[in-house]
């Protein structure tokens, strides 16, 4: 799947998720256990989105890193 796909579903399910949470914690406080099972699944969703954050910041250095070591490579061009 689409990386770009995925956060932004991982960004709707965590607000749908927060709101879930909010109404829960309002009918049964903070402590109700609907609330925190709702507490729980959305910190899985948001460390998945971070998790996805994480590596595409490492994608995107480790082809600044190559990029960057190409352009210190000796080119060898031929003389005419």
């Amino acid at each position: 799947m689409n990386m770009y796909i995925r956060k932004e579903q991982l960004l709707l399910s965590i607000d749908e998720k927060r709101k879930q949470m909010v109404e829960a914690a309002q009918v049964e406080g903070y402590t109700g256990e609907t609330t925190i099972k709702y507490s729980q699944e959305l910190d899985n969703l948001m460390n998945e989105y971070q998790h996805l954050l994480f590596h595409e910041k490492q994608s995107v250095a480790s082809f600044h890193d190559i990029v960057c070591h190409m352009s210190l490579l000796p080119v060898n061009r031929p003389s005419y």
